[in-house]
């Protein structure tokens, strides 16, 4: 069975309350942190009409902040899925 941790307030002097996304020069995501640990992540290019439905959303209900995250220890995943190729593997 998987171990988890839980990553929370009593743990870490970084108290944001959110996540950090670090994108590379083109806009892509490289990496997602919850205060000081990496978060696993996927990416996916939306269209026009999603991107502005998010935005609103973001706008009409803030989202609450995060104040833990609980991590569960699995095997190291060998690739970095695509959306297609997970879309393939879920079929």
């Amino acid at each position: 069975m998987a171990q988890e941790r839980r990553y929370c307030d009593d743990r870490t002097i970084h108290r944001t309350g959110e996540v950090n996304v670090e994108l590379d020069g083109d806009g892509k995501v490289v990496s997602v942190w919850f205060r000081c640990s990496l978060v696993r992540f996927t990416q996916s290019v939306v269209d026009d009409a999603r991107a502005a439905e998010m935005r609103k959303a973001y706008e009409s209900h803030p989202p609450a902040p995060l104040t833990a995250v609980v991590f569960t220890d699995a095997p190291p995943v060998d690739h970095i899925f695509t959306v297609r190729e997970r879309e393939r593997e879920e079929c």
